[in-house]
């Protein structure tokens, strides 16, 4: 993913999970997306790194690819062997339009420059009536005080989405366990038109 902030995530793959609240944070996030998806359908998880959130929701029935532009971080994914896997930029998936059924960005739209290029390319490739999901305000969740721009801010996030044809749903949040502070993460659900 080319507009991404500076980062090498080539370089953190090995120790990302464990300095990221390792499996109790997963575990929380897959719960709570099980409970927004519907039951057994395909989800593609954008930018999902290592593949430890698409590990838990494929235990929870969710058959999950995982999609991301470091080769390191797709080589950890890959070495769970439970998660297919596609090395591509998120924002020029090679996927037909209309051809996904449900998406997700897990702590993802935070670290880019602008996140309209993701959110126009999820909606290219989701179906009518699939759904996308993301987290937002993620800087906030660990540090309210932080001065970065929120590139993930809600209201940002929101008119993105229905710009490009989605209709906001429910809202959620779960507990990044495993985390110091044990933040609370948002989720933002929209469905495609």
């Amino acid at each position: 993913m080319n507009q991404r902030r500076d980062h090498d995530y080539n370089e953190e793959a090995r120790t990302y999970d464990a300095t990221r609240g390792g499996d109790l944070r997963a575990i929380a996030a897959a719960e709570a997306l099980h409970a927004l998806l519907p039951a057994g359908v395909p989800v593609l998880d954008i930018g999902g790194g290592t593949g430890i959130v698409a590990d838990f929701l494929v235990k929870l029935g969710h058959p999950t690819t995982v999609i991301d532009s470091s080769p390191e971080m797709i080589r950890m994914c890959e070495s769970r062997g439970t998660v297919p896997t596609v090395l591509s930029d998120a924002t020029a998936m090679p996927y037909e339009n209309g051809s996904i059924d449900n998406a997700i960005m897990i702590w993802l739209l935070h670290i880019v420059d602008d996140p309209a290029p993701f959110i126009t390319e999820v909606a290219r490739v989701l179906k009518s009536g699939g759904r996308f999901i993301t987290t937002v305000d993620k800087l906030m969740s660990n540090n309210p005080d932080h001065d970065r721009a929120r590139t993930d801010a809600p209201e940002l996030i929101s008119r993105l989405c229905r710009e490009v044809g989605f209709a906001e749903g429910p809202r959620s949040s779960f507990v990044g366990h495993g985390q110091r502070n044990d933040p609370l993460y948002q989720l933002a659900v929209f469905d495609r038109l």
